[in-house]
């Protein structure tokens, strides 16, 4: 009788045991699954997020735009070649007041609102850079070029 009750007992431990383990491995993979809906959805938005980002970039990017104002070599007249427009670069200036200063950059990293444009060219005969750090959409930083 002792036998039978203890294997009885074995019995309903392994079952009460094997049910917990269950409900435990059900309650993972239900986390899991809501891992996993959470993560497509990120992935969604970040697909939309990259895609606005890229009309924005080639809007910016365009030959039309890219191209507009590029430094030839030799050319000290206006724009960026200027060291009085510098000058006139100020603390908390927008990008827009910027470029209708020194003219279109010739190149830049980052995106709006924070980003750094670049001004890099020969000028008399020597090649300078200067560039304008924003934060933003607003000057934080002027670097002058060396004429």
């Amino acid at each position: 009788m002792k036998t039978i009750i203890s294997v009885l007992a074995i019995v309903f431990c392994l079952g009460v045991t094997s049910t917990t383990a269950w409900a435990e491995d059900s309650a993972r993979i239900r986390q899991l699954e809501d891992d996993v809906k959470i993560l497509k959805q990120s992935i969604v938005k970040q697909g939309n997020r990259i895609d606005s980002l890229e009309r924005q970039l080639s809007t910016t990017m365009s030959p039309s735009n890219f191209n507009k104002n590029l430094p030839t070599e030799g050319d000290t007249s206006g724009g960026w070649h200027n060291l009085t427009n510098w000058q006139r670069i100020k603390h908390g200036m927008s990008e827009r007041q910027v470029i209708s200063i020194l003219g279109q950059s010739t190149s830049f990293t980052g995106l709006l609102p924070n980003r750094t444009i670049y001004y890099r060219g020969k000028v008399n005969g020597s090649f300078v850079t200067g560039n304008i750090d924003f934060d933003d959409d607003r000057v934080m930083r002027v670097h002058i070029p060396t004429f």
